[in-house]
């Protein structure tokens, strides 16, 4: 179980940074951009969740 929960942290935290590289262009002062800011900053909140909810409640 515990080499689970290191291989998806490690898939989680891969997929944060590939989201933040898509991320990093946009700019909230265009407004197509808000959208795109809005979504993959939910997907990046929910990857981190993920980990945060692996680690301290895997075991329940």
């Amino acid at each position: 179980m515990q080499a689970l929960k290191i291989i998806t942290t490690v898939f989680n935290i891969l997929f944060l940074f590939i989201i933040w590289f898509f991320v990093r262009g946009l700019s909230w002062s265009k407004k197509d951009d808000r959208f795109s800011i809005v979504g993959f900053g939910s997907m990046m909140l929910l990857y981190a969740t993920n980990a945060f909810l692996i680690w301290w409640y895997g075991g329940l």
